[in-house]
């Protein structure tokens, strides 16, 4: 089975270089085509050499990923992989996809996966969407007989956040159900790095159980966890403008080059308190 691996970079170079150099190497032992999705030309094309590179705005972030999946398409595969620029992943998940056809009815991926931090540098085990046997995003395996179902487009255009949910949603609405496996069951090893501040940092890290910092070297080969590793955080804080409006908050992002420009959308004011709380937002006077 001819499988594409394909993800967007934006921002995140040094991190990103280690991830997708990765990538390369695992594409030369499976045989799958690597497509990556840049939004800052030269800088990201370097990054993605030796990859299927496109260069699209990076939002809205929709319309990005479904221009990976339209290249996909382009490359007549069997079926497409998704990871995040900040996802290293082990062999062996790729040996476990390589069971399944591409005419595999199923969404398949994962629900468990580690988190680390260039911060703490720490690891840890996350198992929270295992209680339902929801696929994480990082991993997702979408065959062939799906993405001719999906005619190809796998997210709304316009979506900039909650793209995991668009895509289940688009998914369920056309009777494609889930099947999601731990690392155990599959003996496989998935990572997200957590490398600049987000909202769901310290939540997440915090969530995790705690595991000995050898396993990364172990499952993904020593150069690239020393690599990872090696990684120094600088944080970049995300600050939103909020508007409370009732029972809500309009969030009004572009307030530096991390954001899109010009875009708004509600949260709830619990949210928004949160939001506040954490130094991610400020209210407007």
């Amino acid at each position: 089975m001819r499988l594409a691996l394909v993800t967007c970079i934006w921002n995140r170079h040094d991190l990103e270089k280690i991830v997708i150099d990765l990538f390369k190497e695992q594409s030369k032992r499976f045989g799958f085509e690597l497509i990556v999705a840049g939004s800052e030309g030269k800088s990201s094309r370097e990054i993605a050499n030796g990859c299927h590179y496109i260069e699209i705005e990076n939002y809205p972030l929709g319309r990005k990923h479904n221009a990976l999946i339209t290249k996909a398409k382009e490359l007549d595969v069997d079926g497409v992989v998704l990871f995040g620029s900040d996802d290293i992943v082990s062999d062996s998940y790729f040996e476990f996809l390589l069971k399944f056809t591409p005419e595999e009815s199923n969404l398949i991926g994962l629900s468990d996966l580690y988190f680390y931090s260039t911060k703490t540098k720490e690891i840890g085990l996350f198992k929270h969407w295992g209680m339902n046997k929801k696929t994480i995003g990082a991993g997702r395996f979408y065959s062939k007989a799906i993405l001719e179902q999906m005619n190809w487009k796998l997210w709304e255009d316009e979506k900039n956040a909650g793209l995991d949910s668009s895509s289940s949603y688009l998914l369920s609405i056309n009777g494609i159900q889930e099947q999601a496996f731990t690392m155990e069951e599959t003996d496989c090893f998935l990572c997200d790095i957590k490398h600049t501040q987000s909202i769901t940092y310290e939540d997440v890290m915090e969530a995790t159980e705690k595991v000995n910092l050898s396993i990364m070297a172990k499952k993904v080969g020593k150069e690239t966890a020393t690599k990872v590793q090696d990684l120094k955080r600088e944080e970049k804080a995300i600050v939103f403008d909020m508007e409370l409006v009732g029972e809500q908050a309009i969030v009004s992002t572009g307030l530096n080059k991390e954001m899109p420009k010009g875009q708004e959308y509600t949260v709830s004011a619990e949210t928004a308190e949160v939001l506040i709380k954490k130094g991610f937002a400020t209210l407007k006077k």
